[in-house]
């Protein structure tokens, strides 16, 4: 039996290789042009000043912003070892 699909339908635009907009596109019936604020903001996020670029590790409290730069190695090690831990 076939399903509606409920994601959003995207506009995209590239300009010279970055991300230029992304808007609602009217071809997904079920969503008709809406697509939520996330998704609006995507570039932001991509391109913005305040986004993550490297890996980052908290040292303190949940919620204070206190983290530290780690390797790519680290930070994928730690994230296995803290998912066999829960799995464990």
């Amino acid at each position: 039996m076939p399903t509606k699909s409920l994601t959003c339908s995207l506009a995209v635009t590239v300009e010279k290789g970055k991300l230029a907009s992304i808007t609602g596109s009217q071809k997904q019936g079920v969503t008709d042009g809406y697509i939520c604020n996330k998704v609006r903001r995507f570039g932001e996020r991509v391109y913005g000043e305040a986004r993550v670029t490297e890996p980052l590790i908290r040292k303190g409290p949940r919620g204070k912003g206190e983290f530290e730069t780690t390797s790519w190695d680290n930070a994928l090690n730690t994230i296995t070892r803290r998912m066999q831990e829960i799995r464990d």
